[in-house]
C-alpha cells in the first residue's frame, strides 16, 4: 500500500509542523488558544491525514452516547444492561 492509498498529505503535514516550529521559535505559541490550536493546527492535520473534518453531514456519535446516557423513563432507558 502507498501512502496516496490513505490519503495522506505528507506534504501539509511538514507545513504544519514547519509551521509550528516558527511560532515556537519566535515565542508566539503562548497566544495560541483552545479555538485556535484547533483551527490551525488540529483541524489541518486531521484533514491532512484524509478525515473529512468540515462536514456536518456525518453523525456524530458522542453526541448519541452522552444523550442515551440521559434518557429519561418515558425514551425506555434501562441503564447499562
Amino acid at each position: 500500500m502507498t501512502n496516496q492509498d490513505y490519503g495522506i498529505d505528507f506534504e501539509r503535514i511538514k507545513e504544519l509542523i514547519s509551521k509550528y516550529e516558527e511560532i515556537k521559535r519566535f515565542g508566539q505559541i503562548k497566544r495560541y488558544n483552545e479555538e485556535s490550536t484547533k483551527k490551525d493546527f488540529i483541524l489541518p492535520l486531521f484533514e491532512a491525514l484524509g478525515w473529512n473534518v468540515y462536514s456536518r453531514i456525518e453523525k456524530n456519535y458522542s453526541m448519541k452516547t452522552k444523550n442515551s446516557l440521559l434518557m429519561n423513563e418515558d425514551e425506555n432507558f434501562r441503564g447499562f444492561d
